[in-house]
């Protein structure tokens, strides 16, 4: 308390927040996959049409962040572990890709394939976890704390940008 007074508190980590996200994210996935063994017979799907866009936007800005912000600065202070970066990245292009091709296909719900959104939701929660006990615990060991202040900005400043 009295370091937070004299404004000495410890800075927040834009890792801590990254993850924050995940799990707002896993909260929708699980949204969805339940909706999903109630709807393998029915046309009624409207909700989880709703859910899955609205986790494939939420999904398109965190990957924004994590790619312009805090991969460049991973890549700078985790050299001997540029590979978990880059194969982060790689994910990301590919789970990205595939969330935009089913939310293509959910206007015609007699296209949508189930054990596909599945596949994609399991794939999303793998890589969540290799993010938050792999990577992030990496870069919260290997970034310097006192660029986390600048990190947290430049996440916020991104994210206003993509509300306007």
């Amino acid at each position: 308390m009295l370091l937070q007074l004299l404004g000495m508190h410890k800075q927040i980590s834009p890792m801590s927040i990254l993850t924050k996200e995940h799990e707002a994210m896993l909260s929708m996935v699980h949204e969805i996959e339940r909706d999903l063994d109630s709807i393998k017979n029915s046309t009624q799907n409207t909700g989880t049409r709703e859910r899955i866009t609205n986790l494939s936007e939420f999904l398109q800005r965190h990957i924004l962040k994590e790619e312009q912000v805090v991969f460049p600065v991973l890549l700078r202070h985790l050299e001997q572990d540029k590979p978990v970066v880059n194969t982060m990245h790689e994910e990301h292009e590919r789970i990205g890709a595939e969330f935009q091709s089913i939310v293509a296909h959910l206007s015609k719900p007699s296209s949508v394939d189930l054990q596909r959104i599945h596949d994609i939701l399991d794939m999303l929660k793998s890589h969540i976890s290799k993010e938050d006990n792999v990577l992030f615990w990496l870069a919260e060991i290997r970034v310097p704390p006192h660029l986390y202040g600048i990190l947290v900005k430049q996440m916020d400043a991104m994210e206003e940008q993509v509300k306007h």
